[in-house]
């Protein structure tokens, strides 16, 4: 089968799980994992206008508000942002432009990877990530729908991601560190647009690094990770952070996923840093 209709997906199971159980992803997988090694941090070389991406983030910002990442204890003050996708069935109750920012069923330490005990059922929850496959009113409403639109990759879970070094709280940092989904469910490239140089990212195991502005960057976000201010300061970090589906496009007319041209061929990251994903990043 290559074309899953997402009204077809079985209540008990994420849509992503539900196609990669159907195709033979899984083998796919492991053909391609063996040809690869992506464990460091990669910055990517760009044609981007960046400036002309601060500005436009910097109005979706102020015309949406920024909001906080949610948790059974209450919205965060130090994380949050916008979300750029939505999923139209998400069992929270919560603005489109917040979707994948958190859920309220979570501690904060319940998100350090598929902490899922608190849900019957992942399905439509923030663990179901391709549920997450239509774009926000703050892109759809904005000049931010233009730059999206220059991808060839479906977007999943994505957001503008704000990190307000004021609330910096020390003793928390233990709680920065999280994974992501496989990168072969989800390829992310993370854009810096307004930072400082307290601002610190860190892969597990590696030295921790400055992300800095007019770069763009990859890494295998399984691998465990964090981002921590190092002193409190009356600034904030904001990153764009666009995840994507690298084998499965999705086809809004349809809502349906389907097998795209790089699946069981190519490396996520391989995507990305090869300029496939978008024709001004990644080498020519």
């Amino acid at each position: 089968m290559n074309k899953f209709f997402v009204n077809d997906c079985p209540p008990n199971v994420s849509i992503f799980n539900w196609i990669s159980n159907s195709s033979h992803f899984r083998e796919a997988v492991n053909d391609i994992s063996r040809q690869h090694n992506f464990d460091d941090l990669i910055d990517i070389p760009h044609t981007l206008n960046i400036s002309d991406l601060i500005s436009t983030t910097n109005q979706v910002l102020n015309d949406f508000g920024t909001k906080g990442w949610q948790t059974s204890k209450g919205e965060s003050k130090s994380y949050g942002g916008l979300s750029l996708v939505y999923n139209p069935d998400l069992v929270d109750s919560v603005d489109p432009n917040q979707n994948t920012l958190g859920t309220k069923k979570n501690n904060p330490s319940q998100f350090y990877y598929s902490s899922t005990e608190n849900f019957p059922t992942i399905r439509n929850t923030y663990f179901d990530s391709y549920g997450f496959r239509k774009l926000s009113p703050c892109v759809t409403d904005s000049k931010l729908c233009n730059f999206i639109s220059e991808f060839n990759l479906s977007l999943t879970r994505s957001r503008i991601a704000v990190l307000d070094g004021f609330y910096h709280d020390k003793t928390g940092e233990d709680f920065l560190w999280h994974r992501d989904e496989t990168v072969f469910e989800n390829v992310r490239i993370n854009i810096p647009l307004e930072t400082d140089d307290s601002f610190m990212f860190q892969i597990e195991n590696k030295n921790s690094v400055h992300l800095e502005i007019g770069k763009i960057y990859t890494w295998n976000t399984n691998i465990s990770h964090r981002v921590y201010p190092t002193k409190k300061i009356d600034t904030k970090r904001v990153h764009i952070v666009l995840g994507f589906s690298p084998w499965f496009d999705y086809i809004e007319e349809e809502d349906a996923f389907t097998v795209n041209e790089f699946f069981g061929k190519m490396h996520p990251i391989e995507i990305i840093i090869r300029g496939l994903a978008h024709p001004q990043i990644g080498y020519s």
